[in-house]
């Protein structure tokens, strides 16, 4: 509807423009002071076209019916422009988008079946511990001191490197509400944060989250 609006707007005032164009030339041809009225001097116009209607009275009926094609034009266009529904529609889109999981998590649905099978064998925690400020504090904290512990035996160096390398800008411990905020992207447990790795998020705490990879191992990153 909007282009056949579009389309039927533009023939009514390429219309108008042509027979408007038509009773001005007529207004020069019959004396350049009617032609300079006709341009100038409000309604000028209109005295000119009654006063010679046997010669303009075609021109602007045509003009006029050129305008009223322009305006039913208009009237395919208004409803799509008023109603808001273009604002509708992104709205709608928005909030799918947020109510869906994580691109990670889907993508992640073909590795379950791997991961099923793989060993679980029960190991200590490696820990890596990285101070990031957290976003969901109501007030200032004081700065907590770094530290560096040693991975346990079988924590994969890979697997640390990139849990380290990973930013905590927020974080909402809930139960299974929990959220954390990794690099700009919302994770929630059990989301996978890395597939090369089969690493996902195992559980929020308001001051850690602990990963788990595909061995089983647990990754333990404080904040």
């Amino acid at each position: 509807m909007t282009i056949l609006g579009i389309v039927i707007c533009g023939i009514g005032l390429l219309g108008a423009a042509i027979f408007s164009l038509i009773l001005l030339v007529k207004a020069f041809q019959t004396s350049v002071l009617w032609g300079l009225a006709y341009m100038f001097i409000p309604f000028a116009a209109f005295v000119f076209v009654i006063t010679h209607w046997d010669e303009t009275g075609k021109p602007f009926l045509y003009s006029m019916v050129s305008c009223a094609v322009a305006f039913l034009g208009m009237m395919f266009l208004a409803p799509s422009d008023m109603d808001g529904s273009g604002w509708d529609d992104e709205i709608a889109v928005e909030a799918s988008e947020v109510s869906e999981p994580n691109a990670v998590d889907r993508a992640a649905q073909a590795a379950e079946a791997t991961e099923a099978r793989a060993a679980d064998q029960p190991a200590p925690a490696a820990s890596v511990s990285s101070v990031e400020p957290t976003l969901s504090a109501p007030a200032p904290q004081p700065a907590m001191t770094e530290t560096a512990e040693e991975p346990v035996a079988g924590g994969d160096p890979a697997v640390i490197a990139f849990i380290e390398s990973l930013g905590v800008t927020g974080v909402r411990a809930a139960g299974t509400d929990s959220r954390i905020v990794l690099n700009g992207k919302v994770y929630y447990p059990n989301s996978y944060v890395n597939l090369d790795f089969l690493l996902k998020v195992h559980e929020i705490y308001q001051n850690e989250v602990v990963f788990i990879d595909r061995n089983g191992i647990k990754y333990r990153k404080g904040f």
